[in-house]
């Protein structure tokens, strides 16, 4: 029994589980708050997805009918509190780098990989990629606050032939990003997901859905929205609320607030898409847009 009662599971666990199933191809396991070591030796596992492994240290992976890896290692509570910040990963630079590897050794073999580990830099990915398979199909780095538009472009040269990248929580990455996805993946990449990446912009987003052409999936969820006014907007915004702190009038009152309705509608931002191919756009959590999709 783990913490609050809940039932977790150790490394050990884990290879112990998998050397009594001989023939066993897909292998989840969630509750892996206690795994800091994974050693999996199995001539047919083809899938294994490691939940909330968020003590993980060491990747020991022999399984050469790997297919599908899926590792999310979430900070833990614990670590999040200590720090006192979003941006505190439960590695550090070092052990990132060293699970990296670790990981990249695993990989040669795998055409879907996802990865949910926040503590993992630029160079860290690059430790995964330079092992990977040039066939990997579907590949998911989320929650990787630290990396940037250089993973990108390592992305596009490592894994040429990519059907779904997810890059939802990449703070870092701009348009620029897009730029080479949209160079390197224009006829192939179906699904893209930037749920969470703050840095893109409208045009951005537009000029990639453009020019993919095979694209069918776009998630921006949390990403667009309207620039913030300028200073002189704001000074102008901050003088106008003073001044109505001194008006009692209804009619006044009344008038401010059309105005302000009136000046949203006008900071509405134009959202237009233009695809052949796009079936599915995911914009939950965005603001003060407007939106159109033409095929």
């Amino acid at each position: 029994q783990g913490e609050r009662g809940r039932s977790t599971i150790s490394g050990k666990d884990i290879q112990t589980l998998v050397r009594g199933l001989s023939l066993l191809k897909r292998l989840s396991v969630e509750g892996c708050e206690r795994a800091t070591t994974l050693a999996i030796d199995s001539a047919n596992l083809e899938t294994l997805c490691v939940y909330n492994a968020m003590r993980l240290e060491e990747v020991n992976l022999q399984c050469p009918r790997l297919e599908e890896l899926c590792i999310h290692t979430p900070p833990s509570v614990y670590e999040e509190r200590r720090s006192g910040s979003e941006d505190s990963c439960n590695l550090s630079s070092t052990g990132a780098m060293q699970l990296a590897r670790q990981i990249g050794s695993a990989c040669s073999t795998v055409r879907r990989l996802h990865l949910n580990i926040p503590s993992l830099t630029d160079r860290a990915l690059h430790e995964v990629l330079i092992s990977c398979t040039t066939e990997v199909r579907c590949l998911s780095v989320t929650h990787s606050k630290h990396i940037t538009d250089a993973s990108i472009k390592e992305v596009a040269t490592s894994c040429p032939h990519l059907d779904l990248l997810d890059l939802s929580g990449a703070r870092h990455i701009t348009d620029y990003a897009l730029d080479m996805i949209c160079v390197a993946y224009e006829f192939n990449l179906r699904h893209l997901l930037l749920a969470a990446c703050p840095q893109l912009t409208c045009h951005g987003i537009q000029r990639a859905a453009s020019k993919l052409q095979a694209i069918e999936l776009l998630d921006c969820g949390f990403t667009i929205t309207m620039q913030e006014p300028n200073s002189y907007e704001k000074s102008k915004s901050s003088s106008s609320s003073r001044s109505t702190r001194h008006t009692n009038g209804n009619k006044r009152k009344r008038r401010i607030s059309d105005s302000l309705e009136a000046d949203e509608e006008l900071n509405m931002e134009s959202f237009e898409l233009r695809s052949p191919c796009l079936k599915k756009v995911s914009l939950w959590g965005c603001k003060r847009i407007q939106v159109s999709c033409q095929s």
